[in-house]
């Protein structure tokens, strides 16, 4: 929780992050992006979300088939369970909330995070994640055959509860994440 105007506490699902994209414009696709360490902290976080979990959040637009198998073994009657701790093993935490704080948040399970603070990261539209270097850009740049600099564009984009389920479900599907999250909105 933090503090807001008149003494009201607001929770950190609220929280809003910002990105900077920088697009080809010809193509319409990002380039790369330069993000701070709680986006980057968040993107590391989603390697440590259970299938079954995923499954449930993304239930309103489930992915394959694994919403049905979870759900299968949620609902299925204890007298066919052997052991529930092992269900219990297999089933995400009832505990609503935690888990979209995680996404939204950018928080990991440890307190700190995963990477360091005092640095700017570059994120690649597949989510390779670096340390931002100028010098490394450049062939990110040539792989786009971006010929005339013109074609470039910087775009601030937020970064909140809504893309990160995007993010979430775009990771498990695509290899042009941001693009698919920020440039192709329905």
């Amino acid at each position: 929780m933090e503090m807001v105007s008149g003494g009201r506490r607001r929770s950190r699902l609220a929280t809003r992050r910002t990105i900077k994209l920088l697009v080809n414009t010809r193509t319409g696709r990002v380039v790369c992006a330069e993000a701070g360490k709680d986006v980057v902290d968040f993107l590391f976080s989603l390697l440590a979300i259970p299938i079954g979990t995923v499954a449930r959040l993304l239930a309103a637009d489930p992915i394959g088939s694994v919403g049905n198998l979870s759900r299968s073994l949620d609902e299925l009657d204890g007298t066919y369970i052997v052991d529930e701790h092992a269900r219990d093993a297999l089933l995400p935490p009832r505990a609503g909330g935690g888990l979209l704080l995680l996404l939204t948040a950018g928080a990991s399970s440890f307190s700190r995070g995963v990477v360091q603070g005092v640095v700017t990261y570059t994120i690649t539209d597949d989510l390779k994640v670096t340390p931002m270097s100028r010098i490394s850009e450049i062939p990110m740049i040539n792989a786009h055959r971006i010929r005339d600099p013109r074609d470039l564009q910087e775009r601030i984009v937020h970064f909140g509860r809504t893309e990160s389920l995007k993010i979430l479900k775009a990771s498990l599907q695509s290899r042009t994440v941001l693009t698919d999250v920020f440039l192709r909105r329905p």
